[in-house]
């Protein structure tokens, strides 16, 4: 065997102990949220600070094709979550947004909204969805392109997620 094939061989049992592992995480993640185990330690935070540290996190996390933009509310405020599990989620949308966006840009950012709310949001210029979908890839196992990588869980966990911060989540 050469050692470019070596090298592969590698590489690829690399990549899939990185989803197996991803999988078990996404399903103790579900097993805790769903048993009331997940433990939540809420805080005031300022939303500028936690969009602005993930923004930079994925600055150059982002494939070089796509522009990661950012988006900002004219005031910062401050939201009582667990910053963590917050981080959690918008990390999940924008890694979705990564697999689903083959050129153009991810915007990352909050506006303020009606009654006092504060809602956070990642926008891109991918291949977007069907209307009739948009309630259903926060099921349980649910794909709508089955050839990209990913279990079908990470979507219901940030649902579950931010349900037990209170919140609400949707397309």
């Amino acid at each position: 065997i050469s050692a470019e094939d070596k090298q592969m061989f590698a590489e690829t049992i690399n990549t899939n102990n990185d989803l197996l592992l991803k999988l078990i995480n996404d399903i103790l993640d579900l097993s805790r949220v769903e048993s009331g185990e997940m433990q939540f330690v809420m805080k005031l935070w300022s939303v500028k600070d936690i969009i602005e540290r993930l923004y930079n996190t994925f600055l150059v996390q982002v494939p070089k094709h796509l522009e990661l933009r950012l988006s900002k509310a004219s005031e910062d405020v401050l939201i009582k979550v667990d910053e963590s599990r917050l981080s959690q989620v918008l990390s999940n949308f924008l890694t979705n947004a990564c697999k689903f966006t083959p050129e153009g840009s991810i915007t990352l950012g909050w506006t303020l909204a009606e009654g006092n709310m504060v809602e956070l949001f990642v926008e891109d210029t991918g291949i977007g969805m069907p209307d009739d979908k948009h309630e259903a890839i926060f099921e349980r196992f649910v794909k709508l392109n089955p050839y990209v990588q990913g279990t079908g869980l990470g979507l219901q966990i940030c649902r579950e997620i931010i349900t037990q911060m209170g919140g609400r989540i949707g397309v």
